[in-house]
């Protein structure tokens, strides 16, 4: 069996596609694109497919990963081809890599998200000096608890750890955001998490939900050894 790392993109209304759907619509296209897909064995033998860390309903991305084991070898860009044929509008192929080397799943290794997000003023105002200055009075702190709703019930969370880095620019009608967050099973940071601290810094009452604000995930990132930081197709 030979395996490989699919960077792909979600757009559209693809964004709407749960996470636990995401392997049936590569399943089914995978199979009309005649890909030789390496299934498990037993009774309810099913495809060998793994992903990254789960992207929310509702967001859009340009670097999730996936990755695939096949039957037998395939050229990567006749893969990469074939696939981007059979996949449902708002999927993209941008990148297909043999794996060299057997090492850890791609939920073990990812631990870092970007992302850009766009937020409606709502015809409220505020300057570039007052959101730098709550960004910063945010980063200067040492905790920063939130309430998470887990299968465990109301969790209070400290996600400070979690945000490296946090810069945002008013526009003329919105709020332009760029964050690099953890993600994992070790620790989690939620964008929108983040956003409700600044607006809470900022003492602005302002909507998160799709209508108002945009969430777009820029790519998931493996952090070495030596603190390098790098796709997941390069690791």
């Amino acid at each position: 069996m030979t395996s490989y790392r699919l960077k792909y993109s979600i757009t559209g209304l693809a964004r709407y596609i749960s996470h636990l759907d995401l392997a049936k619509v590569f399943e089914r296209s995978m199979r009309r694109a005649e890909i030789p897909l390496a299934f498990s064995e037993g009774f309810n033998p099913h495809p060998k497919l793994s992903f990254g860390s789960a992207l929310a309903v509702g967001l859009s991305s340009g670097g999730e990963y996936m990755e695939v084991q096949l039957k037998e070898p395939i050229p990567p860009e006749l893969f990469r081809e074939r696939l981007n044929h059979t996949l449902p509008h708002g999927f993209t192929v941008d990148k297909v890599s043999e794996v060299k080397e057997k090492g850890k799943a791609l939920m073990a290794i990812i631990n870092r998200a970007a992302y850009q997000v766009e937020l409606s003023l709502e015809g409220k105002e505020v300057t570039n000096e007052e959101l730098t200055k709550a960004i910063n009075n945010i980063l200067a702190k040492n905790e920063l608890k939130v309430h998470r709703q887990t299968k465990k019930g109301l969790r209070e969370i400290d996600i400070r750890p979690g945000i490296y880095s946090l810069s945002g620019q008013v526009g003329q009608e919105t709020i332009s955001f760029h964050l690099l967050v953890a993600t994992g099973s070790e620790i989690n940071v939620r964008p929108d998490e983040v956003l409700k601290l600044v607006l809470s810094e900022l003492n602005l009452n302002l909507s998160l939900n799709a209508k108002h604000a945009i969430i777009h995930r820029e790519g998931l990132y493996v952090t070495k050894s030596d603190g390098q930081i790098i796709t997941p197709l390069e690791g």
